[in-house]
C-alpha cells in the first residue's frame, strides 16, 4: 500500500573518520521534502560490430550522492548542527545549574538567586526564566555577587517580563561556533527513513556545502542545507528524536547594523557555502575514496524599508558595516557575528507603495569573528545542549 510522508524522517551523525558510517543517527531535523539523490555516470560501448546497433554495453562508473534538505523551521539546539558542519570548531563554556529567582518587575536591574543544584551562580552564567511559561525569557547579569545579579535595564539581556517569587532559573550553555582554519570541516553520515523498507537510506562522508538561513517578516525562518557524500547503503531504520525547542520565527530576531539597532531590515539571507570536490580513487569502489571542501564564504541578501540614506550610503561608501544578528525566543539564543561586510549592489526600488532597498552583501574575514587566523563570521548558541556540537 502506499506510504504516507509523514513517516519519512531523517538524522545525521558526526563522523571521526570521513567515510566511516556512524549509525543510527543522534541528531534528527525536520525537513518536509528531503532529497536523497545518487548520482552514477553511465559508460557506454558503442564499438562497431558490422551492425547498426549502436549500444553494445553500458556500465557505472563514478557515484556520489547529493543531498538537498530545504524549508526546515530553525531550532535553538539541533539546528546548530548544520553551522557546525561548515564551520568546524565549537567552544563551549557555563555549568548546569538549576535555582530561582525572586520577585523582579519588567526593567529590574537585580535580582536574588537561590542556588538548587549545581551550586552558587557566577559572573558568566547565562539564564532561562520561567521555562515553558509565557513569561520565558534569557537573562544575562553583567556580575554576579553573592548570587545577587546585577542585570542591565533595558536591552536584549534584561528583564522583559514581572515574575513572581520563586520563578524557576536554569543555566544555559554557551557554543561558540568559530571557523576551523587547520583542517577540513566534520564530515556527517546522513540517514533517511520513508518506511518504504525497513530500513534507513544511509549515505556517509558527506560534506555540507550550503547552509542558508532565510529570514522575511511576516512570514518564517527556514534553514536549507545541501551537501555530498558516497553512494549510499541500507541499514537498520534509527528511532527519531527530534528537538522539544520551540522553532524560531523572523520576528523574533534583532539586527545591529554599524553599531546601531535597526528595525528597518524586512527580510535577510545569509549562505554559508564552501563547495566539494570528491576525489575518485582506484580502490575497487565506485564512490569517492576522498573530498576536499573548497574555502568558507558567507553572503547573502537583504531588504530595508529606509527612511533615509543611511543603509544606501553603506554602499555607495564602501563603508563595511557589521552586522550583528540575535535571534531569541526566550528558550534558545543563536547569534550571527559579521564584523565585517561588503556589500556588493544595492538598489533603490520604487514598485511598492514605500521605497524599499534591496542588495547583496559577501562577509570579510577578519580576526574579530575567528578563532585563529580570519573568519567571515562567528556564531554563538545559547541552549540547553551540554556537549559540544
Amino acid at each position: 500500500m502506499p506510504q504516507p510522508n509523514w513517516k519519512v524522517n531523517v538524522g545525521m551523525a558526526k563522523e571521526s573518520t570521513w567515510g566511516t558510517a556512524v549509525t543510527p543517527a543522534t541528531i534528527f531535523l525536520s525537513c518536509p521534502a528531503p532529497v536523497f539523490s545518487e548520482k552514477q555516470t553511465p559508460v557506454w560501448d558503442r564499438g562497431l560490430r558490422g551492425i547498426r546497433s549502436g549500444a553494445q554495453g553500458m556500465i557505472f562508473a563514478d557515484g556520489h550522492s547529493e543531498l538537498d534538505l530545504s524549508n526546515m523551521p530553525w531550532y535553538g539546539d539541533d539546528s546548530g548542527n548544520l553551522l557546525m558542519a561548515l564551520m568546524g570548531t565549537d567552544t563551549i563554556t557555563g555549568a548546569a545549574k538549576t535555582g530561582t529567582i525572586g520577585a523582579v518587575s519588567i526593567g529590574a536591574t537585580s535580582v536574588t538567586y537561590t542556588p538548587g543544584t549545581g551550586g552558587a551562580s557566577v559572573t558568566g552564567d547565562i539564564f532561562k526564566i520561567d521555562a515553558g511559561l509565557p513569561t520565558q525569557e534569557i537573562v544575562v547579569p553583567t556580575s554576579i555577587a553573592a548570587n545577587v545579579w546585577t542585570v542591565p535595564a533595558s536591552g536584549p539581556n534584561s528583564f522583559k517580563f514581572a515574575h513572581t517569587a520563586a520563578a524557576p532559573a536554569v543555566s544555559l550553555f554557551t557554543h561558540t561556533m568559530t571557523v576551523l582554519n587547520s583542517a577540513n570541516p566534520p564530515s556527517y553520515t546522513f540517514q533517511k527513513y520513508d518506511a518504504l523498507i525497513a530500513t534507513a537510506r544511509t549515505l556517509a562522508g558527506v560534506y555540507l556545502e550550503e547552509v542558508t538561513l532565510k529570514f522575511a517578516s511576516p512570514g518564517i525562518l527556514t534553514v536549507d542545507a545541501k551537501g555530498r557524500g558516497k553512494m549510499g547503503t541500507n541499514v537498520t531504520a534509527p528511532t527519531a528524536v527530534f528537538s522539544t525547542e520551540v522553532f524560531n520565527v523572523p520576528w523574533q530576531a534583532t539586527f545591529t547594523v554599524a553599531g546601531v539597532a535597526n528595525a528597518r531590515v524586512v527580510d535577510f539571507t545569509v549562505s554559508l557555502k564552501a563547495p566539494v570536490d570528491q576525489i575518485f580513487g582506484m580502490a575497487a569502489t565506485q564512490s569517492p575514496t576522498a573530498a576536499v571542501p573548497d574555502q568558507l564564504t558567507v553572503e547573502g541578501s537583504f531588504s530595508v524599508v529606509p527612511d533615509d540614506y543611511t543603509e544606501y550610503n553603506y554602499y555607495l561608501n564602501n563603508t563595511q558595516p557589521s552586522i550583528l544578528l540575535a535571534l531569541d525566543n526566550g528558550a534558545t539564543r543563536t547569534t550571527l557575528q559579521m564584523s565585517k561586510v561588503g556589500i556588493t549592489e544595492e538598489t533603490l526600488q520604487h514598485d511598492k507603495n514605500y521605497s524599499m532597498i534591496a542588495g547583496n552583501y559577501e562577509a570579510i574575514a577578519n580576526s574579530t569573528d575567528a578563532g585563529t587566523g580570519n573568519a567571515p563570521l562567528k556564531a554563538t548558541l545559547n541552549n540547553l545542549k551540554a556537549v559540544a556540537y
